[in-house]
């Protein structure tokens, strides 16, 4: 039992990384305000 919860917190931690890369993502939009200093 305590390795398959071991196993799910491994699986866990490896999503946390994921979500922050996704965050990066979110944080495109800035860009945006780039576009509108060019006009």
């Amino acid at each position: 039992m305590e390795a398959f919860l071991t196993g799910a917190a491994s699986h866990s931690k490896s999503n946390k990384p994921r979500r922050s890369l996704q965050r990066p993502e979110l944080l495109q939009p800035p860009p945006v305000t780039d576009n509108v200093i060019k006009k």
